[in-house]
């Protein structure tokens, strides 16, 4: 059904749905060209496409509850005034975090279904952006790396191995739950002295691998042929993890479920405070917060957890105790205790005299690649430099 509004100079269209478009009669590129249904199939199958496949559902959902408070709140169009009064009504029962991603869901189906940018609408994002203003959001509990060691080491296989074996692989690759729940027999391999883990399908839509070494305080590499070798012959599927019961792995798969409950399970055995408060994300922020402890920069952390962004890999470590420690020794470090340090370094020089005035006045000093000119013999000198000790140099 369609409408003409004389005064604005526009057609209104209203579908099935209660949905509406506005079309501007002065805009030649507003209406379509009559296409054949091979074609306009085609446009379907890429329109859709524009939706992630996995969260179709909840992006499908959120519009049709706009679409329903436009109905009940007889409000027309998509404007930036009736969306700023759409999510201000949002914002009383949903968390600033959940403001945006219903905007990005709004704003994607919009686009798609009633061409509307509203991307543009600086109000409205800064309006979003006022609610997130001293919002603190939920964040897992670390694990520290003598944690982890402690857990290893200690838990029993009998009941532990399974967790250990995500424990490893989880902190080793910064991985993601579903990412563990796709791993495959064949994404991972034993080379001897490393693993090497492929990660497909993840969530950014890239292939990543990491490795797994045995030089550390654990036997790591024991650990994952200890349950590899723990699999059934009849498996199936091709799904790497396995439930673990009674020192033996069943055929069934492992849900996305059960590996977010695991980090509580380590913080009972270690008998943590609030073992509720480590989640699925426990294993990537640990990873993550082990890396910049361990002296990584912020470009390896970004490409280790495969990060788009280097803000939301920064979001990822822990603001710990011993890191805030480091800051403050490097702060407070004295000039002192820097001198101190036995310094071996290069020296280019010129000195002239002779042997016995050099071993008097460099008493207890030497130097790397010096050159020293005593009546047309030259020496090349290699030693070290006691910094400590050269309080008697002339110039």
């Amino acid at each position: 059904m369609y409408l003409f509004d004389v005064k604005i100079n526009t057609l209104i269209e209203f579908t099935y749905s209660s949905n509406f478009r506005v079309y501007d009669l002065e805009d030649p590129m507003e209406f379509e060209e009559n296409f054949s249904e091979d074609v306009l199939s085609e446009i379907a199958q890429a329109e859709e496409c524009l939706v992630p496949i996995k969260s179709k559902k909840a992006y499908k959902k959120e519009f049709d509850r706009f679409c329903t408070w436009r109905r009940e709140k007889n409000v027309t169009g998509a404007s930036e005034k009736a969306l700023l009064a759409y999510f201000s009504e949002r914002s009383k029962i949903c968390k600033p975090s959940c403001l945006w991603t219903y905007y990005s869901m709004v704003r994607a189906m919009l686009r798609l279904h009633e061409k509307i940018d509203i991307s543009k609408y600086g109000i409205l994002i800064s309006f979003l952006k006022a609610k997130n203003v001293g919002y603190k959001p939920k964040k897992s509990q670390v694990l520290s790396r003598e944690q982890v060691i402690e857990f290893l080491q200690r838990a029993p296989d009998e009941k532990y191995l399974f967790v250990k074996v995500v424990t490893v692989l989880g902190i080793a690759g910064c991985c993601r739950t579903c990412e563990l729940v796709n791993l495959m027999v064949g994404d991972v391999e034993d080379r001897g002295t490393v693993f090497v883990v492929n990660l497909v399908d993840t969530k950014t839509h890239k292939d990543r691998y990491f490795t797994v070494i045995d030089e550390t305080a654990v036997d790591c590499l024991g650990i994952l042929r200890a349950y590899i070798k723990l699999r059934p012959p009849n498996v199936p599927h091709n799904r790497f993890f396995l439930n673990y019961r009674n020192e033996r792995c069943t055929t069934q798969p492992v849900g996305k479920n059960s590996f977010s409950k695991l980090p509580c399970e380590i913080a009972k055995f270690l008998k943590l405070s609030n073992p509720s408060g480590y989640t699925g994300h426990c294993y990537r922020r640990t990873s993550a917060t082990s890396l910049i402890e361990g002296g990584g920069d912020l470009c390896s952390l970004q490409m280790h957890g495969d990060w788009k962004s280097s803000k939301v890999a920064q979001s990822y470590v822990d603001q710990s105790m011993p890191r805030k420690m480091d800051v403050q020794k490097r702060i407070f470090s004295t000039v002192t205790e820097k001198a101190s340090t036995s310094v071996t370094t290069d020296i280019g020089c010129m000195v002239t005299g002779s042997s016995q005035h050099l071993s008097s006045v460099f008493a207890n000093c030497t130097f790397n690649h010096c050159k020293f000119d005593m009546g047309g013999n030259c020496n090349d000198l290699n030693a070290s430099v006691d910094v400590t000790k050269c309080d008697n140099i002339e110039n």
